[in-house]
């Protein structure tokens, strides 16, 4: 390659490069950026479990711990902040994207771009990966699960075709081999712990484990042995999760919220043409996110790659398409799971020839551009707002402030509604352990089953102090099931203390009329006295 060559090179490089680390020195400058409410739960079951509570304990999820421990491992560092939670999800991206690199390097899909520069594919597909996942069309700033179930799904395919060199290699064992093939199955079992959806990336390193398209040669008894290997490494990271439940915590708690009722919640999707027209509108105006989808055609018919590369990776970006299609939600961060092979496919198209790389820099600078007011102009609290189009996660962390001024480190607090994150910023701990009224509203058949668990654990407990979340007491005032005629009877006994603007009681013209998403709620009545309740309320 001559000098004129190597300078187009670099300056092509450049481009994706330096829009990577505008990326980085972005996420860095939103580390303080209001938690969502998935990032509340994840953290405050993360608080709990540095607390020696168990997992499902204190808080229902139907999530498997992996994110929770994530968060755990970078709080006991950075201490129990959003930030330290944001500092998880940068240091997990930025571990994808060296993932996403070696994994080109691994699949030779450097050789047949020669010409431009071998080394360009890794940089540019990293560098591709930085970028599409800080997007905010898939809640690029928050720290969500999926980011970290990348992190395992990339590195565990960068194991998997290193076993296809290391195979080749006469001088290693297959002992060698089968430990190589047993991490790579391990590691993608990681994914899974951290959240259910990756379970079609399991899918595909089985498939490929079984029909192993980077060797040429192999005996359907290597085959069988290859993939019951891969299979049994993937198990161990849930196996692992399900003893250390069952001894330290309940299992049979842990199976109903992360199998049975997962698999109701799964089953209620409300109007899934219209979540997947909305992700596919904000997905299509990132001009980098139409370079790599016409680079997943290109791949997938180029004869410049293998057989078995393109076949891998056409089979990624399919299972990914599954995982973020699960239960028809297409919720943004879901699109988080198409990314990296979406940066492979950018990164190899874009170094395919001269005009491609110089519409790859194109598309990637103009990507950056579009969300420099994200990134950089907004303040964090307009960003949330415009963002969520609500104000619930800023009012939040006033919420929390109130919280800790008035109440006590022991005081459980009940909320109303799907804001974990209030409890995590308050430090204080809840009286249900249903973190989520969710549950309790969707037409599921275990709905009414919960409803009556949180009746009961409120008046057997009767908390001091509530947040309210307007729409969720809304739709609870009308449900068909307890909780209907309970809500709003329940919480005469309360006054509101938060917002000061706000009516001092909570009634369906309240819940109707102010603008505020959460209300900070304290019992009128001693803690002792006589509590009306629903129940009370219909006999009377």
């Amino acid at each position: 390659m001559d000098s004129k060559t190597t300078a187009k090179t670099v300056l092509l490089v450049a481009v994706p490069v330096v829009c990577a680390v505008l990326t980085v020195i972005a996420r860095v400058h939103r580390l303080e950026l209001p938690f969502e409410r998935d990032e509340g739960e994840y953290a405050y079951i993360a608080q709990m479990m540095l607390r020696g509570e168990a997992p499902y304990s204190e808080a229902y999820t139907m999530k498997l711990p992996g994110v929770p421990i994530w968060y755990a491992a970078f709080f006991l560092v950075f201490g129990e902040t959003v930030r330290a939670a944001h500092i998880a999800a940068l240091f997990a991206d930025i571990s994808s994207a060296v993932a996403i690199g070696l994994f080109c390097w691994r699949t030779r899909l450097t050789e047949p771009l020669a010409r431009i520069g071998p080394r360009t594919v890794p940089i540019v597909a990293g560098a591709a990966y930085l970028v599409l996942t800080s997007l905010l069309c898939v809640d690029g700033l928050m720290a969500n699960a999926e980011k970290f179930v990348v992190v395992g799904v990339t590195w565990s395919f960068v194991l998997f075709v290193d076993t296809a060199r290391v195979q080749k290699d006469s001088s290693v064992s297959p002992r060698w081999r089968l430990t190589r093939l047993l991490s790579a199955g391990a590691v993608m079992g990681t994914a899974f712990v951290c959240k259910q959806q990756a379970l079609p990336m399991l899918a595909v390193l089985g498939i490929a484990a079984v029909v192993r398209p980077h060797v040429v040669v192999v005996t359907l008894m290597q085959r069988s042995v290859d993939g019951l290997v891969v299979g049994v490494g993937m198990l161990l990271p849930w196996l692992l999760t399900v003893a250390v439940i069952a001894v330290w915590g309940d299992f049979d708690t842990m199976w109903f919220h992360t199998v049975e009722y997962a698999r109701a919640y799964v089953g209620v999707a409300p109007t899934p043409g219209r979540f997947f027209k909305t992700a596919m509108t904000r997905l299509s105006e990132q001009p980098l996110v139409v370079f790599a989808l016409v680079g997943v055609a290109v791949i997938a018919f180029s004869g410049a790659v293998k057989r078995s590369t393109r076949w891998l990776v056409v089979c990624w970006f399919i299972a990914a398409c599954a995982a973020a299609a699960v239960g028809l939600y297409f919720r943004r961060h879901y699109f988080v799971f198409i990314m990296p092979p979406l940066a492979i496919t950018a990164a190899f198209f874009g170094t395919r020839r001269w005009w491609t790389a110089v519409l790859l820099a194109i598309a990637t600078a103009a990507t950056v551009q579009m969300s420099w007011a994200q990134w950089f102009t907004l303040t964090d609290v307009k960003l949330s707002r415009r963002h969520y189009g609500q104000g619930t996660f800023v009012e939040a962390v006033a919420v929390a402030e109130e919280l800790r001024r008035v109440t006590k480190p022991s005081e459980r607090i009940l909320i109303i509604g799907n804001e974990p994150e209030v409890l995590f910023l308050a430090k204080r701990r809840a009286v249900t352990p249903y973190i989520y009224f969710y549950p309790l509203i969707e037409p599921q058949p275990f709905a009414a089953q919960q409803q009556a668990e949180v009746i009961a654990a409120c008046e057997a407990q009767v908390p001091q102090h509530i947040v309210v979340k307007k729409t969720t007491a809304k739709a609870l005032s009308v449900n068909r099931h307890a909780m209907g005629g309970w809500i709003l009877p329940f919480l005469k006994n309360y006054r509101v203390i938060w917002p000061k603007s706000a009516p001092p009681t909570i009634d369906a013209m309240t819940l109707s009329k102010v603008k505020t998403d959460l209300f900070l709620l304290e019992r009128i009545m001693p803690a002792d006295s006589a509590v009306t309740t629903g129940h009370e309320a219909r006999t009377e």
